[in-house]
């Protein structure tokens, strides 16, 4: 599914990409990768992972029921 994206993207570039653009395109994607997960913690502890399934899990239950029962 990648493969055919990035062909696709290619085609509709008018051309190929050399290797120093690819590097570029790869090199900016980690990095805006890495500064994701630095927002979130780049290490994951097991404090900080259960803080954050909880709030998926809160997020999630909000979705499909938006009504609080207590």
């Amino acid at each position: 599914m990648a493969v055919a994206a990035a062909r696709a993207a290619i085609a509709e570039a008018g051309g190929g990409v050399s290797r120093a653009e690819l590097e570029s395109i790869i090199n900016n994607a980690v990095m805006r990768i890495i500064a994701a997960l630095a927002q979130v913690g780049f290490y994951i502890d097991g404090q900080l992972l259960a803080r954050l399934v909880k709030k998926g899990m809160s997020e999630l239950d909000y979705r499909y029921n938006p009504v609080e029962i207590t």
